[in-house]
């Protein structure tokens, strides 16, 4: 089946929020990342640029002004995302003993996801940690910014709790761009959501309330680290260990570690050909892998994981990773989670 691709250019007037909707993005099917050449640096031929390359959506967290400036007279008219009616005002960076709120608003103003986390120094470091916590206060503040700032999209806030029990904002931002590392690895993509939904597309998500996980916060903003329990690994091949007609070094890297730690690796694909003549093209070791299963008769890879199997299952599709979520005990990923997840290979948890 043909997937639909829309030409997608991320601005790079912030380097560090261009490189983490570059990694929330690369693996997305649905998505022609377009770079601008480097020896091109006048604004106007820039814009010109993404006007041949026909690009259709421009993420620019830190430039959108300067870029609807440029745009002001052409009849080129891209979609600039993060696109917000409204912000919430920022109080610098974030300081243990706050909580963060992560939230997602769609495009009809509905608050369809909010996820607490609580700020703790460990190490030098302020560190988030999922919190099982059911805080009413933060739910229904929650849903007050919602209404008074009106965002789209992926944002979050800061808040603190007063000696009388009331929660307030101390801080926070409308990109969801800095606080949304964990969220991402529970299976809620912010800017992959705003993209289908600047495409029309409806949005569904499948959240892993119960990963063990955490995210330290540094220069490259909060960088997060899974440790999930597992003994077996399903993998697929494209879009995940091969993107792009390029091996993808997270996954090489992590299913090497695997193989070091003793953990099987079934290597599950619908590959147009067999898959061993692929592996072969790009190098890529078999003894990777302690099976190879090639699906041509369209049955689910749930099929394949045996029931009460202690294992994760990696995959670029949507679709798939919510079949084998639904229909197994597997815990799923996207190929974006990879570097969190060797945390996990390497039996590091949160403490």
């Amino acid at each position: 089946m043909m997937v639909q691709r829309v030409n997608v250019h991320i601005d790079q007037t912030d380097p560090l929020a261009a490189n983490r909707l570059y990694h929330a993005l690369r693996f997305e099917k649905s998505v022609n990342l377009i770079s601008l050449p480097k020896n091109l640096t006048d604004a106007d031929e820039c814009t010109d640029f993404l006007y041949e390359q026909g690009v259709e959506i421009v993420f620019a967290p830190a430039g959108a002004e300067a870029l609807q400036q440029r745009l002001k007279g052409r009849t080129y008219r891209p979609t600039i995302l993060p696109r917000f009616k409204g912000t919430v005002a920022s109080s610098g960076p974030m300081k243990a003993g706050e909580l963060l709120v992560d939230c997602y608003t769609d495009q009809g103003g509905n608050l369809r996801y909010h996820f607490l986390q609580e700020l703790r120094e460990v190490a030098g470091k302020v560190r988030a940690l999922p919190t099982d916590q059911t805080v009413l206060g933060i739910e229904k503040l929650a849903s007050q910014l919602n209404r008074h700032h009106a965002p789209r999209g992926g944002w979050y806030f800061l808040a603190n709790q007063k000696p009388d029990g009331i929660f307030e904002v101390s801080g926070g931002a409308a990109t969801g761009l800095d606080g949304a590392s964990l969220s991402r690895l529970r299976g809620v993509n912010f800017p992959a959501l705003m993209l289908f939904e600047a495409m029309g597309r409806d949005i569904d998500f499948l959240i892993d309330e119960s990963l063990d996980c955490f995210a330290d916060w540094d220069a490259r903003g909060l960088c997060a680290t899974a440790a999930p329990d597992f003994d077996e690994v399903f993998f697929d091949l494209d879009d995940t260990l091969i993107v792009h007609g390029q091996v993808n070094l997270d996954a090489l890297d992590f299913l090497t570690r695997c193989r070091a730690n003793k953990k099987p690796v079934t290597l599950v694909t619908r590959h147009y050909r067999e898959p061993g003549i692929t592996l072969a093209e790009h190098n890529i070791d078999p003894e990777l892998f302690a099976q190879v299963l090639w699906l041509t008769n369209g049955n689910s890879k749930a099929e394949y994981i045996p029931q009460g199997t202690l294992a994760i299952f990696i995959d670029d599709a949507y679709k798939e990773r919510k079949d084998v979520a639904m229909r197994s005990s597997c815990r799923v990923f996207a190929p974006d989670a990879l570097p969190a997840l060797l945390g996990g290979v390497m039996k590091e948890s949160a403490p």
